[in-house]
């Protein structure tokens, strides 16, 4: 047992996670290429169940996040005395939802055992749930336990807290930038599992099974139906959870390597893109719920931003006009243009006595961002502009499918490029490892771009060259996942800090109240 009362240091629960989600995406890379898959990219099985097995990934991907804000915030710190911690939930979840979609990969199971792999995973999205729930229950308290306000030992039945020993608008005001991201990514996050479960229950109990619950009926038909309810759902809770992960990553990686500890123009720019995405996540958060479950916009789609038919003028906004800016694609790209600004002033980050240029986890984690925002906003936002000539064209339907990629994929990299530089010391091999990272994105991207804007057939060479890198990508995984094994916990002190901390920063973590606790 750790000092901290866990069972295991938090890198047990890393380096197993990065192993399922490893192991199944390479799983689901060969299987989907495999004879009873579809052939598509990114790959997909032919029996009907690959978004459900992808769950499986986006689990262990959503514990590998929590696993993040803990230990960047220290939460293990300041969680209650209650026997089963968060981070075990979250690896209760990663193992269960892969036990489940593991029937997946042969049709027989899916086809003999159905109930069994969906109700595995469905379990483990609950669990997630939870994880979910009460990571946002802990961060909101992290204030008044920094602060020494909240006193646990006062909560009623022990769960109850009371009103006064809530945290005080003083105690949030302490907080800075990168917690006030963190905080509103996880609502965000929660908000789409929701939206998630609602898709899951017209999908399946609605349009399969054929039962639905009078109360909601007349509701459901108010927005336009089953079918129509699907369509909205789907999109927003997949969107919404890809950006939210996105964008926290961003929060964590702002915290991680002390942006906010610059002086001067630096620290005013990390302020204002961190302020941007933090706007930005309110934004595309209230618009995907008012698609998901209002009328508000025609059809459940928004207007256009400037939007044009071909030949025609420009106009500021259309519900009618074939080309222009999806205004829920646009509150997205609100929230992405503020990780943009922040990796200007990470440029200028010196930590442990290395410049960011010197750093090559950093380095790595820079080239994500730069490499996943030319594969969706800038090439997406051209389809978007091209929409009258480009809709259902091949370009348009295998950049649908490489979005995965983009989206989740590398995403999923800079996330293990962060536990890299958690537990991963600089005894030389933190070099080849942050290549492999950089070298696989670059070779998927550009193999991406030639197979959707060039080639678009099967079997071309940007097909091959996208496959290599998508490859090479699940295989870093496994690698960072080793890499994890054999480290150790690796806490940036204010010392390692070239600059001394601003104001923007809060105050350093005091031991909580509850300290003399249970298990944490």
């Amino acid at each position: 047992m750790t000092e901290r009362g866990y069972l295991h240091p938090m890198k047990t629960y890393v380096w197993i996670t990065l192993l399922v989600v490893g192991v199944m995406s390479l799983l689901y890379y060969v299987v989907g290429l495999g004879p009873d898959a579809q052939g598509s990219l990114p790959p997909s099985f032919g029996f009907g169940v690959s978004d459900l097995y992808f769950h499986s990934i986006a689990i262990g991907m959503a514990a590998l996040a929590v696993y993040l804000v803990f230990l960047a915030f220290d939460l293990d710190r300041y969680e209650p005395g209650i026997d089963f911690p968060i981070p075990y939930r979250a690896l209760v979840a990663t193992l269960v939802g892969a036990i489940g979609a593991a029937f997946y990969l042969r049709p027989i199971f899916t086809t003999e055992l159905a109930p069994i792999p969906l109700g595995l995973i469905l379990v483990g999205l609950i669990f997630l749930a939870d994880v979910g729930g009460a990571l946002l229950v802990q961060l909101y308290l992290l204030p008044g336990k920094i602060s020494g306000r909240y006193d646990p030992h006062e909560n009623r039945l022990g769960m109850i807290p009371r009103w006064r020993t809530l945290p005080s608008w003083g105690d949030f005001r302490q907080m800075d930038s990168t917690y006030w991201l963190t905080f509103v990514t996880v609502i965000s996050a929660f908000v789409a599992g929701v939206i998630g479960f609602v898709s899951f229950w017209v999908n399946f109990f609605i349009i399969d099974i054929g039962v639905s619950p009078a109360l909601f009926n007349g509701y459901i038909a108010w927005l336009g139906g089953a079918s129509a309810v699907l369509g909205s759902t789907l999109g927003s809770h997949s969107h919404m959870m890809v950006m939210a992960l996105i964008v926290g990553v961003v929060a964590i990686v702002a915290r991680r390597f002390h942006v906010l500890a610059l002086d001067g123009w630096k620290h005013r720019m990390a302020q204002v893109g961190l302020w941007i995405s933090i706007t930005g996540v309110l934004a595309f958060t209230t618009v995907f719920v008012l698609e998901s479950f209002t009328t508000v916009f025609p059809n459940g789609t928004p207007p256009l931003l400037l939007a044009s038919n071909p030949g025609g003028p420009l106009e500021l906004f259309s519900s009618t006009a074939a080309n222009g800016m999806a205004s829920d694609d646009t509150t997205m790209l609100w929230a992405a243009v503020g990780a943009i600004v922040v990796l200007v002033p990470l440029l200028f980050t010196t930590i442990r006595g290395r410049a960011a240029g010197r750093d090559p986890v950093r380095g790595a984690i820079l080239a994500t961002w730069i490499l996943s925002f030319l594969a969706t906003p800038i090439e997406g936002f051209y389809i978007e502009f091209h929409e009258a000539t480009l809709s259902g064209a091949p370009t348009d339907v295998v950049f649908g499918q490489l979005q995965y990629f983009a989206l989740v994929g590398i995403t999923l990299i800079c996330m293990a490029l962060l536990l890299v530089d958690y537990y991963v010391d600089l005894r030389g091999t933190r070099t080849p490892i942050a290549g492999l990272a950089v070298f696989s994105v670059l070779i998927a991207t550009v193999g991406g771009f030639l197979y959707a804007f060039y080639t678009t057939d099967t079997g071309s060479p940007g097909y091959w060259v996208f496959n290599a890198g998508f490859l090479l990508m699940d295989l870093f995984i496994l690698v960072a996942m080793a890499a994890v094994y054999v480290g150790r916990c690796d806490k940036i002190a204010d010392a390692e800090v070239s600059t001394a901390p601003t104001t923007e920063r809060a105050p350093a973590p005091v031991e909580p109240v509850a300290a003399a606790k249970g298990p944490t």
